[in-house]
């Protein structure tokens, strides 16, 4: 079969793509002879004719690149190349913290995990958790309700006790020839 069918793909003249699909319809008699009969069925590489490319005009609109999308940007560059620093003070939006979250539900720890790191204001664990740690320091410890996230109890509201352990801010590097550098080849 793989014989008779390189014979047909050369006969043809085609240019496969990947394996045929193959229907033997025909199958000779070992005693009175005959012949094998199949169909095969396969993918073939199209016949492209380009275009007169001379004739195509392409058009690229004009990049406009305000004070602000700079500002942003060498703000954003200045973020991920910021150092955390420990601080002796209440934690205020942005800064972050290292929390231990523990959920109960009538007095039945669902989740608890330790050792997180959470930047305020980010909104992405806990509706609440935010607000709640606003004003806390490293040690304090306090308590509200919120709806829980996952799980099978998710939507259910829980008791939620943080621990905060440490808090930082981010301290930025300065804008100079070393920090170009350091966000960049140039």
């Amino acid at each position: 079969l793989p014989r008779f069918y390189g014979q047909a793909v050369d006969e043809s003249k085609i240019r496969p793509l990947g394996q045929p699909t193959v229907d033997v319809t025909g199958v000779p008699d070992p005693t009175a002879g005959g012949e094998l009969v199949f169909t095969a069925e396969v993918d073939v590489r199209p016949q492209i004719t380009l275009p007169d490319y001379a004739a195509l005009a392409v058009v690229v609109d004009d990049v406009t690149v305000e004070d602000s999308d700079i500002d942003d940007e060498i703000t954003g560059l200045r973020q991920r190349f910021g150092t955390l620093v420990g601080v002796e003070r209440a934690a205020v939006e942005g800064d972050f913290v290292s929390i231990d979250l523990a959920a109960e539900i009538d007095g039945e720890q669902i989740d608890a995990v330790t050792g997180v790191s959470y930047e305020i204001g980010s909104k992405n664990m806990l509706d609440g958790l935010d607000e709640a740690l606003v004003d806390m320091s490293a040690g304090d410890t306090k308590q509200f309700d919120a709806p829980l996230a996952g799980g099978d109890r998710e939507g259910q509201s829980a008791s939620v006790t943080v621990t905060v352990a440490s808090v930082k801010e981010r301290e930025l590097p300065e804008l100079d020839h070393d920090f170009a550098q350091l966000a960049s080849e140039f």
